[in-house]
């Protein structure tokens, strides 16, 4: 409501409107029916008077506006101008840069990939190295270990050529000479294989040296096997110093025995060799292998009568006279060692006795009998007991003489020259137990044959064997 000034309002409705002039205006100094404040009308004329002054101010400098606004539209202009330079410059730059990124980055892949390579090569190189001082490694210890064999060759030929000369032909003295040529000729080159300092160069004609000497050893080999075999007993008597163990002779390895021997000094040859304690062997062919326990021996195939099962072993042309072996057998069940009431107990042949037989060559002859008995008693007034014990009624044919061994019981080995009973003393009494020697006074190559023989069925009587051992001089 407007109220103006000079004028009054009743009284009635100046009270009704003092609420609103009480919420329209803040200032407690200001009531209605006065008059405007004079602060307030000096703070408008102030206001007005900077405005004139403006105006005029705005009039006085009218006429250099229009220069000024020119000069601010040519910097303007030259400014844009900068900023596009500037942004031009910036933005080819920033292409530079990016080129060269990408140059850079291809630089540092490729680098990658050559690095890969070269670490690759690199670790060939390492593997090829080795390689190379393995294969160096090898050479020098096949060098070495051909340089002793061909030292050795050329001393056991030297000693051959000694023993040759006092009683071999001129064939075999011309054959070990060519040996021995061929021999020094190996340790030439073996010695100059070790003085190699570029063995790619040296290599071919080696090989082609190697390969020549090689020939001409065969050669001479074919030759000497044609002559007289070479046996142990040659070899310790060349060398006595030479020492029991496997050697090469004949082109095959024998076990050479160089110890005293059924005093008979060393140079055995081995011929027979069986251990079935040995988990690597087998029994002979045509024996079956059986079980009593944890031990394992050789038996006769099942029969129904009397049989002999046996093995030959082939000497391969060595001569010998002397005969020197042990075997270990069991008694199962009850043999009966050389009770006859079969008349083939006077026939080398046939199941003669209960035991093991060994003869050589055909027709056979007697080299020695084991003999075999359940009993550890005198039995039926010794009919079933060793002819060696005393009341014994046993016969010993007459090929076998005195060559025998005869035991009896299961419970422990027969023929060892141990635990024997009391009645069997006289049986036990050889120096030689648990081997056996035979001097046959003559010279034979002929093979050796064992035989395991009883005179009746497998199911009565039988005499497993699980040890033997044959040598020969």
């Amino acid at each position: 409501m407007e109220v103006r000034m000079g004028q009054t309002q009743p009284r009635a409705q100046q009270a009704h409107q003092r609420p609103v002039f009480a919420q329209d205006d803040e200032h407690p100094n200001d009531r209605p029916g006065s008059t405007p404040s004079l602060g307030k009308i000096s703070i408008a004329i102030g206001i007005l008077a900077v405005l004139i002054a403006l105006l005029v101010g705005i009039i006085r400098v009218g006429g250099d506006i229009h220069d000024l606004s020119a000069d601010l539209v040519k910097i303007n202009t030259v400014f844009q101008t900068k900023v596009k330079e500037i942004s031009m410059a910036l933005e080819k730059q920033s292409n530079d840069i990016s080129m060269t990124l990408k140059k850079q980055s291809k630089q540092v892949e490729q680098l990658k990939i050559d690095t890969s390579v070269a670490l690759v090569k690199i670790d060939t190189s390492v593997a090829l190295v080795k390689q190379i001082d393995q294969l160096a490694l090898q050479l020098k210890n096949a060098i070495d270990h051909i340089s002793s064999i061909t030292e050795n060759t050329a001393r056991k030929v030297n000693d051959l050529l000694e023993y040759s000369s006092s009683g071999s032909s001129t064939s075999m003295q011309q054959i070990l000479e060519a040996t021995k040529n061929s021999s020094n000729a190996l340790v030439n080159i073996t010695e100059g294989l070790r003085n190699i300092g570029n063995i790619s160069k040296s290599t071919n004609k080696v090989v082609d040296d190697i390969l020549g000497v090689a020939h001409e050893l065969h050669n001479q080999t074919t030759l000497l096997s044609s002559l007289q075999p070479i046996s142990c007993d040659d070899i310790k008597r060349l060398h006595p110093d030479s020492q029991t163990g496997y050697y090469y002779i004949n082109c095959q390895t024998v076990y050479c025995n160089m110890d005293e021997l059924c005093d008979s000094g060393g140079g055995w040859t081995r011929v027979a060799y069986l251990d079935m304690s040995d988990a690597t062997q087998n029994c002979p062919t045509g024996f079956n292998s059986h079980q009593i326990g944890e031990k394992k021996f050789c038996i006769r195939p099942g029969s129904h009568g009397g049989s002999c099962t046996s093995a030959k072993f082939f000497t391969n042309g060595i001569s010998y006279s002397q005969i020197c072996g042990r075997v270990e057998g069991y008694a199962k069940n009850t043999p009966d060692a050389f009770y006859n009431s079969d008349p083939q107990h006077n026939n080398i042949d046939s199941f003669y006795v209960d035991g093991v037989s060994i003869t050589h060559g055909s027709p056979r002859q007697h080299v020695w009998t084991f003999a075999a008995l359940g009993a550890t008693a005198i039995t039926l007034g010794g009919k079933f007991n060793c002819p060696c014990s005393p009341g014994s009624l046993q016969q010993v044919p007459s090929f076998v003489g005195k060559d025998y061994y005869c035991e009896g019981g299961s419970a422990d080995p027969l023929w060892d020259g141990k635990d024997c009973v009391p009645i069997e003393t006289d049986c036990c009494s050889s120096p030689y137990l648990p081997w056996f020697y035979r001097n046959l006074n003559t010279t034979t190559t002929d093979y050796i044959e064992l035989r395991v023989c009883c005179d009746q069925n497998t199911n009565d009587e039988d005499v497993p064997v699980n040890l033997y051992e044959i040598y020969i001089k």
